[in-house]
């Protein structure tokens, strides 16, 4: 083995050229050729059950009521300790309202405050 190790240094550095021209060509070559890994990767947990899950049963009945399972509710809460907000915290709220609402994948933006 030490022998077969050593031959192939040799050959490497005898030929580093040919081998790094090898290396950026398969490089090229897989990106151009082979797929992403986004488009092989399922990140819904859902396919993995049967239509007959529970779960996915409850999700089909809900959606109609609160839109596909895929979208989710995320609330931004202001705490404050027992003070009412002044109004730095209402601009910077309503700052975050606005740049939420720049967000393309965002369904809709409520503010339910005083």
């Amino acid at each position: 083995m030490k022998n077969f190790y050593g031959a192939l240094g040799a050959l490497v550095v005898r030929h580093r050229y040919l081998v790094v021209a090898v290396w950026l060509a398969g490089t090229i070559a897989a990106v151009a050729t082979l797929p992403s890994l986004a488009s092989q990767v399922n990140d819904n947990n859902g396919a993995f059950l049967p239509k007959s899950a529970p779960s996915n049963q409850a999700a089909v009945l809900a959606a109609p009521l609160i839109g596909p399972a895929t979208h989710s509710s995320i609330p931004v809460v202001a705490v404050t300790d027992g003070r009412p907000l002044n109004a730095s915290d209402e601009a910077a709220i309503h700052t975050l309202l606005t740049n939420l609402r720049h967000v393309p994948t965002a369904l809709s933006v409520e503010y339910l405050g005083t």
